[in-house]
């Protein structure tokens, strides 16, 4: 979608409204982040995963190199599969 933007000839408050109707356009077309499932498994992001465990992306990553939480590649992204979380959680807690 292009919207083509015309500003000569506008006063300032027709500009800001020009600029307040492009920022609705661009947040009617935002979607939502969901975790990306297939039928089986979901996979959370690094940042996801950071946040849920309370570490830095940092320390994901060495874990990663030292076997002691995988992480899988889907196409260029790295993701963590919910169950290997949930288990690696399990696993601390007891």
């Amino acid at each position: 979608m292009t919207t083509v933007l015309q500003i000569e000839g506008l006063t300032a408050k027709d500009l800001f409204q020009k600029f307040a109707e492009l920022e609705q356009k661009i947040e009617a077309n935002i979607q939502p982040h969901r975790p990306v499932t297939n039928q089986s498994e979901t996979y959370l992001t690094r940042a996801e995963v950071s946040e849920q465990l309370k570490v830095t992306r940092q320390t994901l990553s060495t874990w990663h190199k030292k076997d002691v939480l995988r992480a899988v590649r889907l196409g260029t992204r790295v993701r963590y599969k919910l169950s290997d979380i949930e288990l690696f959680t399990q696993s601390k807690t007891i």
